[in-house]
């Protein structure tokens, strides 16, 4: 479950592939009211690897795509969160 970021450059065509991240996660989510441009973080609910087989999520991480950094949130063993959402400032 590699995290990829898919670059589409509209003028060419062509699309660029980079690992991101090697932690399995799921549902990656960017602020939707930016949908097309350049994205600095991206948000994804971190897999619980020891729940195996149960598809449930410990923890989020937020990726920062111009420092190349990683942040998770861990929710401690036992708790789990579902998808992430991002809710703008009014």
């Amino acid at each position: 479950m590699t995290f990829y970021l898919l670059a589409i450059l509209k003028k060419t065509g062509s699309v660029t592939e980079e690992v991101i991240d090697g932690v399995a996660s799921e549902f990656p989510r960017i602020n939707d009211g930016l949908i097309g441009r350049k994205m600095r973080y991206v948000y994804a609910s971190r897999v619980a690897g020891y729940m195996k087989p149960k598809p449930l999520f410990d923890g989020v991480i937020k990726h920062d795509l111009e420092n190349d950094t990683t942040q998770t949130h861990e929710l401690g063993r036992g708790r789990f969160c579902g998808e992430t959402t991002f809710a703008s400032l009014p």
